[in-house]
């Protein structure tokens, strides 16, 4: 929101997303800002001048599009079934990765993705390569790349997929005709992203994102005491984005046990055998080759592909590999007799384990509403007249505070000032962090001014 109210409160200019006054000029394509609603949102607003964000409308429809797209996804497997399609539509809304991220709302978009499966599940079922379906995974990369970068690299491994799948089969004018439309895509990509500022970014080597255990089995692991020995999340780790949820791990288990699905689960492996590689591939790029449990890291793969480092390569990448085991559960249950009481099993485990998660969404969504506190009130106050706000520390030195420091960042944008944060444009740290607070001495004043500079000594007092 701090991004997207910067943006809204700047003339058109060129370059299009920057806002100068938010860490040194940084563009908004870099602060989670979903761009795309943006750009549409400002154009819009002339007609609607009390709206400051625009949050509401595009949480409305990235969840009411979810259980679409799972089913637009589902039905591309070929599986006509209203039962199935219930079935996915519910486990979709129950997906922890998405009622659990409200704060960054452009992910909250991940219909994006399950309509890329979709769209491939159609692409690679004739011989015969559609010209629509290609121009639909283009122009869906292409747009993904104003909603967030994640999201297209999720869409992009599907679009690869759909190139990988009909050249193993041996489908040769097929695999190229989607060779020539990724191509293009990618070109594309390139020069949007050098035309928002995306490729300006420099690589960030502080972050790590290994894939720790306990969190991707989350809640589960705890049923069972001899798998506590599983740690916890590391400090300083983005962790719990991964994990799946009860009924996404309980059902597949369940579903293995018939021959019958492990003979058609065998199948469709070997006739999508590109869109396992792609899948694999995610996961390498989600855990940066690190598997870590108990504190040890058992393996390792280094990876140096700056390009893929500039989008800060995160755990989320591991999303479209549940996707598909959301997709698989619900279309391998067909070829059971116990399919009706296997898909409600595995949906109402699924809700109730995210029954919390929600709660906590809900809350979550409920901030912007929420009146200001004494001591926000007053520093609110003390802003007015300010040129620049100076956060020392930087929200990145203290990450336990991240919600202290975004509101205040969130204060500054609506007095349209000028705010330091290098957090915001996701490049390395220019300071160091206990060196920075050795210098403010034994007993610094919590905020000053000078010159028209607000400097914010200690966040945690707000």
């Amino acid at each position: 929101m701090t991004g997207l109210l910067y943006f809204l409160q700047q003339p058109w200019r060129w370059p299009l997303l920057k806002a100068p006054k938010l860490a040194n000029g940084v563009s908004i394509s870099l602060t989670d800002s979903n761009p795309l609603v943006a750009i549409i949102f400002k154009t819009l607003h002339p007609l609607t001048p009390w709206m400051e964000q625009s949050l509401g409308p595009y949480l409305a429809l990235s969840y009411l599009m979810q259980p679409i797209a799972a089913v637009f996804a589902l039905r591309g497997t070929g599986c006509r079934d209203i039962g199935s399609a219930v079935a996915v539509a519910l486990l979709s809304i129950g997906i922890p990765h998405i009622v659990a991220e409200p704060a960054e709302q452009a992910l909250t978009g991940h219909f994006v993705v399950l309509t890329a499966f979709g769209l491939y599940f159609r692409l690679v079922r004739h011989s015969q390569t559609s010209l629509r379906l290609l121009v639909a995974l283009s122009t869906l990369s292409i747009a993904c790349l104003l909603i967030h970068p994640y999201l297209m690299l999720m869409v992009l491994a599907v679009f690869g997929a759909g190139v990988l799948t009909p050249l193993l089969r041996g489908q040769w004018p097929a695999a190229a005709a989607s060779s020539c439309a990724l191509g293009m895509t990618l070109l594309a990509i390139r020069l949007l992203a050098r035309m928002i500022g995306l490729d300006a970014v420099q690589p960030n080597h502080v972050a790590l994102y290994p894939l720790l255990l306990r969190d991707f089995l989350g809640p589960v692991v705890r049923l069972v005491p001899r798998w506590t020995w599983i740690s916890d999340s590391l400090p300083g780790v983005d962790a719990g984005v991964a994990y799946a949820g009860a009924g996404l791990i309980v059902m597949p288990a369940v579903l293995l046990l018939f021959a019958q699905v492990r003979s058609q689960l065998i199948a469709a492996i070997r006739n999508h055998c590109g869109l396992l590689l792609a899948v694999l591939a995610l996961t390498v790029g989600a855990t940066e080759g690190h598997v870590i449990a108990n504190w040890l890291r058992y393996f390792s793969l280094v990876h140096v592909a700056d390009t893929v480092d500039q989008f800060r390569v995160s755990l989320r990448l591991i999303w479209p590999v549940l996707d598909l085991a959301m997709l698989g559960c619900v279309r391998f249950a067909v070829f059971t007799r116990w399919r009706s009481w296997l898909l409600a099993f595995g949906v109402t485990v699924q809700l109730l384990d995210t029954e919390q998660l929600r709660a906590d969404a809900r809350l979550a969504l409920s901030w912007e509403a929420t009146p200001f506190t004494t001591e926000q009130a007053r520093f609110d106050a003390r802003l007015d007249g300010a040129t620049a706000l100076q956060l020392e520390p930087m929200l990145a030195c203290e990450p336990q505070l991240v919600w202290r420091y975004a509101q205040l960042a969130y204060l500054a944008a609506r007095h349209n000032i000028a705010v330091n944060d290098a957090y915001f444009s996701r490049q390395p740290r220019a300071v160091s962090c206990p060196e920075q607070r050795e210098q403010l001495g034994p007993h610094p004043l919590l905020v000053t001014r000078r010159d028209g500079v607000v400097t914010v000594i200690d966040g945690a007092a707000f």
